[in-house]
């Protein structure tokens, strides 16, 4: 199993995965959990760029980082209406933050090398059937 037997976090990870997944309004894909303290850092530095006005970092950090309807609702908000732009990040960041205290690094080696195995089957299996 990808994550060790440890009942109550595992459940905690799904708790989480559910919440982003209910701010994001789309499936949470593999590699939010494997990049959840590289995201957590990406979206610090986003809310610190908020919070000094400036707006070219805020839309490159935000584009660059953020899921597609994040990034939409981070990019329309007014620097004026800091709130409607930080709560959403703050909310994002706060399940990356669960997300990257519940796995730790062996847990996130363990899911990056089911990645790899998973797509080198699925290629090997599309190169032997053509499919």
């Amino acid at each position: 199993m990808v994550l060790r037997a440890r009942e109550c976090e595992v459940d905690q990870v799904v708790v989480e995965l559910q919440a982003l997944r209910d701010l994001l309004d789309e499936p949470v894909n593999i590699g939010i959990l494997m990049d959840a303290p590289t995201r957590l850092t990406a979206v610090l530095r986003i809310v610190h760029a908020v919070l000094h006005g400036d707006e070219s970092e805020v839309i490159a950090l935000s584009e660059e980082t953020l899921p597609a309807r994040l990034h939409e609702a981070v990019r329309n908000a007014a620097l004026d209406l800091e709130d409607d732009r930080l709560c959403p990040l703050l909310s994002y960041a706060e399940g990356l933050s669960a997300l990257a205290v519940l796995l730790d690094d062996d847990d996130r080696d363990r899911l990056s090398v089911w990645q790899r195995t998973f797509w080198a089957g699925e290629l090997r299996h599309n190169g032997l059937f053509g499919e």
